[in-house]
């Protein structure tokens, strides 16, 4: 639009000077011819030649007319200072057409000093409205998302709402979000890696000794126990030491195994000896409750790689749990099974009360536990040991409906 408005005011720039130029010229001549026929009124040919030149640049008849009554005045009156009244009147006309031209000129120069003022104006509030829009646009969702990022690494992870300002910055509040709770996340697991660096540092000495304490309590308490000298409330009260030595220990072990996982020593072997080692071994807690165990072991099941020893504590862990869970003469069903995936599932099922939402979210935290006399730590530990073997741990569960917890650890 500036560079239309330039074009325009040049040309018509162009064609003022070019007038003014056809003014200048004639208006030259017209002061030689006085001059001369002021100064030599007998040269009358060099008069008559100074006026044809000047007919040659007049372009209205009022010029022509005036050239034509000075011609007349030198050539048939012979009267030099007659000639001299019209070609002062023409002078008289170009001197004021030049004045008009220039004060065109001089309006013209105006108009441009006011088009450039308008235009500088018009440049500054256009710059302005700019800087306004990129900062609305662009500084301040920046400046929003830097306070939001402070927050987050302040600890605030709340979820704020994207402006509308646009789709791209509405895909950056999205992607602070997620910023928002893998940090979050990121963090309670730093907390329950303090959590349990803290226990490592302040229990494991102490532990070992504990449970040194413990078997030598349940040794006596068996021994005692079971003299031929003592009367049935002694047998009574020893029995019930050695259960509660027994439930010590197992807190104990549960802590020192959660604080003291090794890196495991793989061997591929088959699954089902050692799950019968580990029912053998359980074998009072399930009578002490009635329940009844039905193992099913799938045929031809492949080798796992699995260190023994670790493994069966993971067993052990899941099995407590689900004789916690099951009611008085309940029943628990251990199978196996191999995945077209390449790993083998072996899946504990008990008839309990479910787990609700909470419960199955938090179920992996450490010290977590719905149960008053437990320390919340076997299926963290049994997490461990399974990710340890490569391996992971699902629980599926509902309230009223039992659980089923399944152990996947690939073929090997």
């Amino acid at each position: 639009m500036v560079g239309i408005a330039a074009i325009v005011i040049v040309t018509h720039l162009t064609d003022i000077l070019t007038e003014a130029k056809s003014y200048n010229v004639p208006m030259k001549l017209v002061a030689e011819t006085v001059d001369g026929l002021l100064t030599s009124p007998g040269k009358t040919s060099e008069h008559l030649t100074r006026l044809d030149n000047l007919d040659k640049w007049a372009r209205t008849d009022y010029e022509h007319a005036q050239i034509d009554t000075a011609r007349e005045q030198i050539t048939r009156a012979h009267s030099a200072s007659k000639a001299v009244d019209p070609l002062e009147k023409l002078a008289a006309y170009y001197r004021s057409e030049t004045e008009r031209v220039d004060n065109q000129i001089l309006l013209i120069h105006q108009r441009m000093v006011i088009g450039l003022i308008i235009i500088t104006a018009d440049s500054i509030l256009l710059f302005l409205i700019l800087i306004s829009l990129v900062r609305r646009w662009l500084f301040n969702p920046m400046m929003d998302i830097e306070e939001r990022l402070a927050r987050i690494a302040a600890g605030d992870f709340q979820s704020q709402a994207a402006p509308d300002d646009g789709a791209e910055i509405a895909d950056l509040y999205v992607s602070l979000d997620k910023i928002s709770a893998q940090v979050k996340e990121l963090t309670e697991r730093v907390a329950k890696t303090e959590n349990l660096a803290v226990v490592g540092e302040g229990c494991s000495h102490t532990l070992h000794s504990v449970r040194s304490l413990l078997n030598s309590i349940r040794a006596l308490a068996q021994h005692e126990g079971g003299s031929k000298h003592a009367d049935p409330d002694t047998r009574t009260a020893f029995t019930f030491i050695t259960a509660t030595a027994i439930k010590l220990e197992g807190w104990v072990r549960d802590v020192l195994g959660i604080t003291h996982l090794s890196a495991p020593k793989l061997v591929s072997q088959q699954l089902e000896p050692m799950i019968r080692d580990t029912l053998s071994l359980l074998k009072p807690a399930f009578s002490e409750g009635k329940i009844e165990v039905e193992y099913r072991s799938a045929d031809g099941l492949p080798t796992v790689s699995f260190d023994r020893c670790l493994f069966e504590q993971a067993l052990i862990a899941v099995l407590h749990n689900a004789i916690d869970a099951s009611p008085h003469g309940g029943h628990i069903v251990i199978s196996t099974v191999a995945e077209s995936n390449g790993t083998v599932t072996m899946c504990v099922e008990d008839e309990g009360a479910g787990m609700n939402l909470e419960t199955k979210r938090r179920v992996f935290d450490p010290f977590f536990t719905t149960r008053k006399d437990a320390v919340g730590l076997g299926l963290t530990v049994a997490r461990r040991i399974i990710a340890l073997h490569h391996g992971n741990i699902e629980i599926e569960s509902d309230p009223d409906k039992g659980t089923r917890v399944r152990l996947n650890i690939p073929v090997g």
